[in-house]
């Protein structure tokens, strides 16, 4: 983005700027209103006295409500049919892991469901988090929560599984 964002320094007008933005690909449009909403935000903080939220949480936040906002208004070719649980591939153990958030509060809900390859239970957990502020946090939360338990019960292979895509490719260490 930085090709963009040099782009977007030489324009002058707002109408340009408008049409530069419009032309650009979905996803990049929605990164740019996202940052510069954040970072309006942040702005108003300032003003109100209240601490700004620092570089990297406006970067973090921006590809995170990014990836949320696509998730949701995406469409799907096809109504898909609800997953079901699915056997652990080369792993004894499967871990589930969700978070919730709710927009305006300030904790989140976690919950995770341990089970053998051959879907039995072995454990599960839930809990409340305090002072989260985004659905992002909640789903680092929960797969914190997740870890530790699996630490607990003496699991060495397991399978851990989210629905947070964010979470998902944060925590993939193969694409590095």
């Amino acid at each position: 983005m930085e090709k963009e964002r040099m782009q977007l320094e030489e324009i002058t007008s707002v109408h340009a700027m408008l049409d530069f933005l419009w032309g650009l690909d979905v996803k990049k449009h929605l990164h740019v209103l996202t940052f510069w909403w954040l970072w309006w935000s942040n702005q108003n903080k300032l003003r109100e006295g209240e601490l700004p939220l620092e570089a990297n949480e406006v970067a973090r936040r921006t590809r995170s409500y990014v990836i949320e906002y696509l998730q949701i208004f995406t469409q799907t070719k096809d109504k898909q049919q609800p997953d079901k649980w699915r056997t652990p591939e080369t792993t004894t153990c499967k871990i589930n892991v969700d978070g919730s958030f709710i927009p305006g509060q300030d904790y989140a809900g976690w919950g995770i469901v341990v089970r053998t390859a051959e879907g039995s239970l072995i454990c599960a957990r839930a809990g409340r988090e305090n002072h989260i502020g985004d659905a992002f946090a909640a789903e680092a939360i929960a797969m914190s929560h997740a870890i530790s338990l699996a630490s607990d019960l003496g699991l060495v292979r397991v399978e851990l599984e989210t629905d947070s895509q964010l979470l998902a490719e944060a925590l993939d260490l193969r694409k590095a």
